[in-house]
């Protein structure tokens, strides 16, 4: 029987939790060691409501076995049917360690209580602008695929424009990396699947710097 795991990563839903592995192993963190334990535990919690939820976090962080704790949300807010989140998410983070500066940055935040146990938090796609995991993804497409990934974004807004396309404004990219997945060879696969397949090649300046968060949230030699 293996023991809890000291590192945990909360997200909005199951497709974060299916990515964000596949990601980070592309940089060359080995996901599942020799000790048959994921390197992080994932909890997808069914959305942003329950990560918001009063004490849901800093339940979370008090388990005695804990020794990081990480938060990826999106941040949304492209209009009033979809504001943002994110000052939602500090006040509950200031809650769990009060005496730090919670300011969104391009690196995200890392947090430190007194006993050393960190506290993490991403907002997709880059901690200071509107957008979701897809904006982060749309920075992956191979160079040869520039032009079709362009015409993907003019058929999606073209398609919503002329045609009434019902996808909501707020999941635009969404649609364009869909699009754009759906003229590949296979077509349509899922996204954590087109990163294991190198479709999608996650080396961009936005894959870095996640990344390096996760890396310095939940470093290798715990």
């Amino acid at each position: 029987m293996t023991s809890p795991n000291s590192y945990k990563l909360l997200v909005e839903g199951a497709e974060d939790k299916r990515v964000v592995p596949e990601l980070v192993e592309k940089h060359g963190v080995v996901w599942e060691p020799t000790r048959k334990q994921y390197y992080v535990e994932i909890e997808d919690c069914g959305g942003v409501d329950n990560i918001l939820k009063d004490s849901f976090i800093l339940t979370r962080f008090k388990a005695s076995h804990l020794k990081a704790l990480g938060v990826i949300i999106d941040a949304d807010g492209l209009n009033d049917n979809h504001p943002t989140r994110v000052a939602e998410l500090l006040a509950q983070c200031k809650k769990v360690i009060p005496n730090f500066d919670w300011t969104l940055g391009p690196g995200g935040i890392i947090a430190a209580d007194q006993n050393g146990k960190r506290l993490g938090i991403w907002v997709m796609p880059d901690n200071l602008n509107p957008g979701m995991l897809e904006n982060l993804l749309l920075t992956f497409p191979p160079t040869s695929q520039e032009g079709l990934v362009s015409y993907a974004r003019s058929v999606t807004k073209s398609a919503k424009s002329d045609h009434g396309a019902p996808y909501a404004a707020v999941h635009e990219h969404k649609a364009i990396i869909h699009t754009w997945l759906a003229w590949q060879n296979p077509p349509g696969r899922q996204l954590h699947q087109a990163i294991q397949e190198n479709l999608l090649l996650p080396h961009s300046t936005l894959a870095d710097a996640f990344v390096d968060w996760f890396r310095r949230l939940f470093p290798a030699d715990h």
